[in-house]
């Protein structure tokens, strides 16, 4: 309402000229309304389709990508020669090439697609989630043609709490204020997110975001983002989870946190810390101390065996 009230205005104060301005604005809002009514269509038959495939599993939508239409070479070309024709409508030979693309498309079977992806949850049973972003291809009349996964994660039913707070990007760092602390948790969120979409296949994508979420975890049960607090976390449940050959571990020591950075520019491209415990290896107990190197995003990357005592390392740096 408040748009054509804005476009009388324009039209009373520039008569004919306005009248262009109007168009051209009037012409923008179709178009806009047109994407919406196709983002909706697609999201809706998205849906439709998972839910005849699922079953009696509960299915969860968080969200959708934009809707992104892929338009062949041969529709380009098609088009191209239909605006010249519009400029020359009487020049036959161009009639006679316009006539033979669109048969070429036909005999082909040549259309156009549009892609989109979505992120959703599937409960299938009592105790676990399956979080999943796939890619879907549509056909020209928004049919669902094929599916392509790009995120499969199973996690058990606590971290449902996490995945509302993770993709609606609730507040979860405490500040002086609330605006300050929902300014610092969306850069954080932003800060994971971003790096998300840097992985290409599905593997790596599903174990960042079960990273993410146990930081985004770590973050809200601490109410602040303390680095020490995460990255001796994250170590320790690396040990647990990865490392089977150390049983009985029990941490002893950490060393400060240190950067490390790009001496092009400074920039920080990971975090190490010097770690002391005690544990069995190859059936031996004993006292171990170790460097851990971790990527700007607190993933244990690599652990190298030290020799010489936890203060004489610690001690070297200070």
């Amino acid at each position: 309402m408040r748009l054509r009230t804005f476009l009388g205005l324009l039209i009373l104060a520039s008569s004919l000229q306005g009248c262009f301005i109007a168009d051209e604005l009037f012409e923008e809002e179709e178009q806009a309304s047109d994407q919406l009514d196709l983002q909706a269509t697609a999201e809706k038959n998205i849906s439709k389709e998972i839910q005849s495939e699922i079953g009696e599993d509960e299915y969860t939508p968080y969200g959708f990508s934009q809707l992104k239409v892929i338009k062949p070479l041969e529709f380009v070309k098609l088009e191209d020669m239909e605006l010249q024709l519009r400029l020359h409508p009487k020049d036959s030979t161009l009639m006679d090439s316009i006539q033979k693309q669109k048969d070429f498309i036909r005999k082909n079977k040549i259309e156009r697609t549009a892609e989109m992806s979505h992120f959703f949850t599937l409960i299938t049973d009592t105790t676990n989630i399956n979080i999943l972003e796939a890619k879907y291809t549509l056909n020209d009349t928004l049919g669902v043609m094929k599916m392509d996964p790009e995120i499969v994660l199973s996690v058990p039913k606590k971290y449902q709490l996490m995945i509302d707070y993770y993709f609606n990007e609730y507040t979860i760092i405490i500040a002086r204020s609330y605006t300050e602390g929902k300014q610092l948790s969306k850069s954080f969120y932003r800060f994971f997110k971003d790096q998300l979409e840097t992985y290409k296949r599905v593997d790596q994508k599903s174990a960042f975001l079960k990273h993410t979420l146990d930081i985004c975890t770590m973050v809200k049960f601490k109410g602040n983002f303390d680095q020490d607090y995460i990255v001796q976390t994250v170590l320790q449940k690396f040990i647990k989870n990865e490392r089977k050959d150390i049983q009985n571990y029990a941490p002893l020591k950490y060393s400060t946190l240190y950067e490390t950075k790009n001496n092009a520019d400074d920039s920080v491209v990971g975090y190490y810390f010097f770690h002391k415990f005690i544990g069995n290896y190859a059936e031996q107990k004993d006292t171990n101390v170790v460097l851990v190197e971790f990527s700007p995003y607190y993933q244990v990357e690599q652990i190298f065996q030290l020799d010489d005592t936890f203060e004489s390392y610690t001690n070297r740096t200070k």
